[in-house]
């Protein structure tokens, strides 16, 4: 009997060990109900640069190394990725500029950089920040007037969206945890736009402010702009203010691009770092206004002969147009391909003046006027 009762035992033993293995291999890491996530293989770069739905982006970062160099490296990084449906929605939006490659490389660097973290953060840990501080970013925004850099930030609301800059308060990740060996990437239906980008640029989309400040070939003037409105407390009376005037004004500019500076300062034998710091703020600001005239003037208005009173002093400073022979500014750039020059008049700011600047190109339309592209900075006389 109790032989008999130990090989029962011995049986209940064999049967619980044989079902212990059991469950154990209908646990184990080949059960699709539970499969094993794979080590990663692929840096950040090369996952965007892999996914033909990342193209945009991945087109971007080409242009700086800097940033795709971090993404290709050693480390760990999270990126915030926008997929080309994105970027599409956010080029049809009202006032964007229709060629993207006209826009400012600058702000298009700091609006990607501001997609990237500093550390490996899964969607688990993106928890609501509330009143936070919220997540910090790689993009800093710099104070034009103080030098003064503040970080920008993304948010996370109590649903899990993103809280950015952008128009859309409430940005979905589309497919969370890409993982990467050197971080994460979440990719987003949204592009992240930064809180100070946003504050500052959509209020002006489509209009003449625009045209200067997204314009890749407008830098040169954007800084000088800048320059100029610092001083500027009353914010009605800013140059930036009257060419994003919402109030339904009109005006025409009339901007030299980079090359122009850059040229007006070879010509003086200096950088163009040193002729902007020739001119006071002030000096800025009266150089600026005469390149404004209150209403709407397209290029059939710059008739030969015809004169306009600028904003300097309305009067007494004037731009007077001239027609003449069409020429090539690539071959000789005092020639207008449109065959229209412009010369300045009145002021008595003692800045010199400018005679026969070639417009090269008319009629850039904003919703509240609009633009010419000179071939000369026009001095008041």
């Amino acid at each position: 009997m109790k032989l008999k009762f130990l090989s029962l035992i011995k049986a209940s033993l064999v049967a619980v060990i044989a079902g212990g293995l059991f469950v154990l291999a209908g646990c184990s890491d080949d059960d699709p109900a539970t499969p094993k996530v794979p080590d990663p293989t692929e840096t950040i770069l090369q996952i965007v640069n892999g996914d033909p739905e990342l193209s945009e982006l991945a087109g971007y970062l080409e242009e700086f190394p800097d940033l795709s160099g971090l993404l290709g490296a050693a480390g760990t990084n999270t990126l915030f990725a926008p997929n080309n449906a994105a970027f599409e929605s956010l080029y049809a939006t009202p006032g964007f500029p229709e060629d993207p490659s006209d826009i400012s490389l600058n702000l298009i660097k700091g609006v990607i950089a501001y997609h990237i973290v500093a550390s490996k953060m899964l969607k688990d840990d993106l928890t609501p920040t509330g009143s936070g501080a919220g997540i910090a970013t790689l993009y800093d925004n710099t104070d034009p007037c103080t030098g003064a850099k503040t970080n920008q930030v993304i948010k996370v609301n109590d649903n899990g969206t993103l809280l950015t800059g952008s128009t859309n308060n409430s940005i979905e990740i589309l497919e969370a945890d890409v993982l990467a060996t050197n971080g994460v990437v979440h990719i987003t239906k949204t592009v992240l736009i930064p809180p100070s980008v946003g504050n500052s640029l959509t209020p002006i989309l489509g209009k003449l402010a625009a045209t200067v400040l997204l314009g890749a070939d407008f830098t040169t003037l954007a800084k000088v702009i800048t320059i100029a409105d610092c001083p500027i407390t009353d914010v009605n009376m800013k140059i930036t203010s009257i060419l994003a005037d919402p109030t339904g004004n009109t005006y025409t500019a009339f901007l030299p691009p980079n090359d122009v500076f850059s040229g007006t300062a070879a010509l003086a034998g200096k950088t163009v770092d040193q002729l902007i710091a020739a001119y006071t703020p002030e000096q800025w600001r009266s150089i600026l206004l005469n390149h404004i005239v209150a209403g709407t003037k397209t290029k059939a208005d710059l008739t030969n002969g015809a004169s306009f009173s600028t904003l300097l002093n309305p009067g007494v400073s004037n731009l007077t147009f001239a027609d003449g022979t069409p020429g090539d500014p690539t071959a000789d750039p005092t020639k207008s391909p449109v065959g229209k020059y412009v010369s300045s008049s009145g002021g008595a700011t003692g800045l010199g003046g400018s005679a026969n600047a070639p417009i090269y190109v008319a009629d850039l339309v904003a919703s509240n006027g609009v633009a010419h592209v000179v071939g000369q900075i026009l001095f008041p006389n």
